[in-house]
């Protein structure tokens, strides 16, 4: 993607930095340095490109406004003028970094007396893309700042900021705008006839004008052009590339589309030649479509208990294992991988397959390994309530082995080889290529997805670990786990009053699978006593995480679940 063309005049929203900017100006009470910080596309740029306009101009108005036509101005765009200079990197190679030699002619820069008598401004876009040599030099900079010398550091990243230069600096963190502001932006920006999804550009843009203008410049003629070629003519090209991006997305040798994650793990199993009669043992938490998979490819469910982390119990399965056991099946619930390397040590040890149900789990990953890549294979779900999610019901399976992909190939269409002939009985479960298409275009902003609800669950960690009532999932950042968050689900003393709460209030919140974990369907006749699943399932609640939420809207779940145990 090209790199956009900073806007570097009109400035919007965060109108309280721009007075106190102001104010300090025309008191002559300016700081050596500001730290402009927040996440890209809030206009941290444009601020320091009027801020310097507006100071090397020496007017003083009510306003910064500098019109471009001023001579100023011409100068500053250009980089031509003497008492300016930014420090960036080589927008021609996205690897690059901001280097010493810069900073080295920065130092020169200040060495120098200003020219028309005022300041001599530095912009610096941005310290996220310094090494470390070019900050330690920046750091010496401002440790000992030149006379008349003014910084403004960009950061994109405020995890990234050293406490040294943070210190040094006036911190000015820029807020992210409300969704409706945004909108109510886009729409002075965009064509009647476009065809775009306003309200999923809005979602991923995290509350940032920029990001937002990019997935419009970005998508909205390869969406126009996929539309009229989806409904003009038909092939499997997308599913085909769909397939083939899938593939590569989670680092496996094949992925195969399917007409939904239960038909996935069925015929995964099958394809793979699971022993008719043999035992798989599943986690049962997890909806009873685990289950029945298993079941409905000759296998026996046998389930057993939850750990602390919502998934399959490591210390429950040895337990389980007979002479008739033949697999585990993980269950990647809720956007996290189960800790595999427990899991082989067993599968090997009792020479067990292992299949994944990943169907929630997408991007997720255990010791930098995506779901669905460990053993035999795995599921992927995209139903539309899934992280990555298509109009209906769609699955995959993701496996490495050449021979069983080639047989879910052929389950999932009627039994039918290359050549067109049955050569065994099959299913009709082929993903279609309307499904696929939209899949294709999803799946390009898929880590835009996952970084907004990572962020969410942290401010959720961030805002209720010190609430004594509840247990809450791990961490988004852990050695050994990257998580996706398909759902935030705690552990809740009082759940069923705090569910009634949370609804006065209007925020909904979801126990999964019914309230019901598979082995408590009586009428599935599955054998074994679950103590710890059934308390689990006494308290287990999901509470709101999706991209329409911002940050205030995670607060006010907060603050509410608060309230509700203040009171208890």
């Amino acid at each position: 993607m090209d790199n956009p063309i900073k806007e570097t005049s009109n400035f919007i929203g965060n109108n309280n930095i721009e007075e106190f900017m102001l104010n300090s100006i025309n008191a002559n009470k300016l700081h050596h340095a500001y730290l402009l910080s927040g996440i890209k596309g809030l206009g941290k740029a444009t601020f320091a490109y009027r801020c310097a306009k507006y100071i090397l101009s020496d007017t003083f108005k009510k306003n910064m406004n500098v019109d471009n036509s001023e001579k100023v101005s011409k100068l500053i765009e250009s980089d031509s003028h003497p008492d300016f200079i930014v420090l960036k990197k080589d927008i021609e190679n996205e690897k690059s970094l901001i280097e010493i030699d810069q900073v080295r002619d920065c130092i020169n820069f200040f060495n120098h007396t200003p020219i028309f008598g005022g300041y001599k401004i530095c912009i610096i876009d941005s310290l996220d893309e310094m090494n470390i040599n070019s900050t330690n030099a920046l750091l010496k900079i401002l440790e000992e700042p030149p006379q008349n010398s003014l910084f403004f550091i960009i950061s994109h990243n405020k995890d990234s900021i050293i406490p040294t230069i943070k210190s040094r600096c006036l911190n000015l963190q820029f807020k992210k705008f409300s969704n409706d502001v945004i909108e109510s932006f886009l729409k002075t920006k965009i064509l009647i006839d476009e065809v775009y999804d306003l309200r999923e550009i809005i979602d991923l843009s995290n509350g940032s004008f920029g990001r937002a203008l990019e997935l419009i410049k970005e998508d909205s003629q390869e969406i126009n052009l996929k539309i009229r070629k989806l409904f003009t003519e038909y092939s499997d090209e997308d599913l085909y590339e769909f397939e083939e991006k899938l593939a590569d997305y989670v680092g496996s040798n094949y992925a195969i589309g399917v007409a939904n994650a239960t038909d996935a793990l069925q015929i995964l199993m099958m394809a793979s030649g699971l022993e008719k009669g043999g035992e798989v043992i599943f986690c049962s938490h997890t909806m009873v479509a685990t289950a029945s998979a298993i079941y409905h490819a000759g296998g026996v469910p046998v389930p057993t208990e939850v750990g602390y982390d919502r998934l399959i119990d490591i210390d429950s399965i040895e337990s389980c294992i007979t002479e008739n056991t033949v697999a585990i099946m993980p269950t990647q619930l809720n956007g996290r991988v189960a800790n595999m390397d427990k899991i082989n040590e067993i599968a090997e040890l009792h020479n067990l397959d292992i299949f994944e149900d990943s169907a929630q789990a997408l991007g997720a990953k255990y010791k930098n390994q995506f779901a669905g890549t460990f053993g035999k294979g795995g599921c992927i779900s995209f139903y539309p309530a899934k992280v990555l999610g298509c109009f209906g019901d769609a699955g995959a399976v993701i496996c490495n082995d050449h021979d069983i992909a080639e047989n879910v190939k052929m389950l999932r269409d009627h039994g039918r080889g290359d050549d067109g002939e049955i050569v065994m009985w099959g299913f009709n479960s082929r993903l279609d290529n309307i499904q696929a298409a939209f899949l294709n275009y999803q799946l390009d902003h898929y880590s835009l997805i996952v970084e907004r609800r990572r962020e969410i669950a942290a401010k959720y960690n961030d805002e209720l670990r010190d609430v004594e009532e509840l247990n809450l999932p791990p961490e988004p950042d852990t050695e050994d786990h990257f998580d996706v968050y398909q759902n935030y689900e705690i552990l809740a003393e009082n759940r069923d009053e705090l569910k009634d709460f949370l609804a006065e209030k209007n925020i909904g919140t979801l126990v999964q699978w019914g309230g019901k974990a598979v082995h408590q369907f009586t009428e599935l006749n599955l054998n074994g006593s679950l103590p710890k699943t059934d308390d689990a399932f006494s308290r287990l609640l999901m509470i709101p995480l999706n991209l329409t939420m911002d940050d205030d809207d995670v607060s006010y779940v907060t603050e509410s679940i608060k309230e509700f145990y203040s009171k208890v």
